[in-house]
């Protein structure tokens, strides 16, 4: 049984949906840092669009459930999502509300206000290449509820990988059809 869960983790660990660059470290308090990037073959406005149209995220981004900003009008913005991840047998629920800071048209920066992700904080940043808008993700937060410590970065690197292509799949349909870009 110990050699069929190894080689799941190994199989689906190392599968890359978007063929993103992530990398997934827990240091020995529990907190995880995640570096990622994926490039998406559009232009980077079309890219911007879509990572923060909030209120249809969980239409194309794997395992979210609800995505929505719960500020009102005119006020610092706040985003509440929800969703889970599972492996074998364990499932994590995710809900978190996130303050969000909009640095530039390129850069935005999030912290979690509420939720079962502590400490959470992170940047997205876009970047125009030749090839179209590199998309640079990181993220530390640390889980109020017990994940197994030899599959978390497994776990994490494989969701980070789906939601990726989700979200480059949704920018490739955008930047494709200019009806569905938002101005």
């Amino acid at each position: 049984m110990k050699a069929l869960f190894l080689l799941m983790l190994l199989l689906t660990s190392g599968q890359c949906w978007a063929e993103s660059e992530i990398t997934v470290e827990r240091s020995s308090d529990g907190m995880i840092h995640v570096q990622a990037q994926v490039i998406a073959p559009a232009p980077a406005d079309v890219v911007w669009q879509t990572l923060t149209d909030y209120e249809h995220l969980a239409m194309f981004v794997p395992d979210m459930a609800i995505s929505r900003v719960v500020s009102a009008p005119g006020e610092p913005l706040v985003v509440e999502q929800q969703g889970s991840t599972s492996f074998l047998w364990f499932s994590f629920p995710i809900k978190v509300v996130f303050a969000i800071d909009v640095v530039s048209a390129r850069e935005l920066r999030f912290r979690a206000i509420e939720g079962n992700l502590n400490d959470m904080t992170g940047t997205y940043r876009l970047e125009q290449t030749s090839a179209g808008t590199r998309i640079h993700y990181e993220t530390r937060f640390r889980p109020d509820f017990w994940v197994p410590p030899l599959v978390s970065t497994g776990i994490m690197r494989r969701e980070i990988a789906r939601q990726f292509d989700g979200l480059v799949q949704e920018i490739v349909r955008r930047n494709t059809n200019p009806a569905l870009q938002t101005h």
